[in-house]
C-alpha cells in the first residue's frame, strides 16, 4: 500500500519529466548558457562563490523544462512546423544573489527534431522591480522577475514581432531594452533586434 501510494504521488513528476523529454537537448544548451564559468565565478566575491557551488550548480542540474517560461507557440507558417518563444525568466535559480544568467529562445522544430535558432542573454541579473517566487514539484525554490515584460502581436496590432520590454538596473543609471523577434520574409528565417532606451516603451493598441 505504501507503495502504492508512493507510485502515485511521484505520477505528476514523472508525467511531466516524460511529456517533455524531446527538449532533453534544449535544455542541456540552456543549462549551459544560464550557467556562470570557472573564470566569472572566480571573480565574484567569496560568499558568491560558495554559494555558486551549493545552491546554483545543484539548482541548475535540477532544471526541466517545465520550469521555463513559454510566451508564445507558433504553430505551422511560418515556421517549418512548430516553434516557440522561451525564456528561462521564471527558472531563476537565486540566493543571495541570482545564481543564473537569464536568457530568451526562439526553439523550432525541425525534421530532426528541435532547435535553437535564437538566443537573447539579458545582460542585467538584477533589477529594482519586485520578484515572485515559488517552489516546484520537485522542491527547488525559483523567482520569477518582473522586470521582463512580453508583449503578444494581438495586443498591439496584426502581423507584428513578439516584443519583450525589459527593465535594467545599472550602478549609476537605469534603462529599458527592447527586444523584437520577427521573420525575415526575403531571407525566410527568424530574426532579432534589441534597442536600449532611456524610457519605457508600451506597444499602442490596434487602430479601428
Amino acid at each position: 500500500m505504501k507503495r502504492l501510494f508512493l507510485i502515485i504521488g511521484l505520477l505528476p513528476i514523472l508525467l511531466a519529466s516524460s511529456e517533455y523529454e524531446e527538449f532533453d537537448l534544449i535544455m542541456a544548451q540552456i543549462k549551459k548558457d544560464i550557467s556562470y564559468s570557472d573564470a566569472e565565478v572566480e571573480k565574484k566575491k567569496e560568499l558568491f562563490q560558495e554559494e555558486y557551488q551549493t545552491i546554483a550548480i545543484p539548482g541548475i542540474a535540477k532544471l526541466r523544462f517545465s520550469d521555463l517560461t513559454i510566451h508564445e507557440k507558433i504553430v505551422g507558417f511560418p515556421a517549418e512546423e512548430e516553434a516557440l518563444i522561451i525564456s528561462t525568466n521564471s527558472a531563476r535559480v537565486t540566493g543571495e544573489w541570482d545564481y543564473t544568467k537569464p536568457h530568451i529562445y526562439l526553439i523550432e522544430k525541425k525534421p530532426s527534431g528541435w532547435e535553437i535558432v535564437l538566443k537573447h542573454e539579458i545582460t542585467s541579473y538584477s533589477s529594482a522591480l519586485y520578484s515572485s517566487c515559488k517552489t516546484n514539484e520537485v522542491g527547488l525554490y525559483l523567482c520569477t522577475d518582473k522586470s521582463v515584460q512580453y508583449f503578444k502581436p494581438t495586443e498591439y496590432g496584426k502581423d507584428q514581432p513578439y516584443v519583450f520590454q525589459i527593465f535594467h538596473m545599472g550602478s549609476s543609471a537605469s534603462g529599458w531594452e527592447i527586444l523584437t523577434l520577427g521573420y525575415d520574409w526575403y531571407g525566410k528565417k527568424f530574426t532579432k533586434s534589441s534597442h536600449d532606451m532611456s524610457f519605457p516603451v508600451i506597444p499602442n493598441p490596434p487602430v479601428d
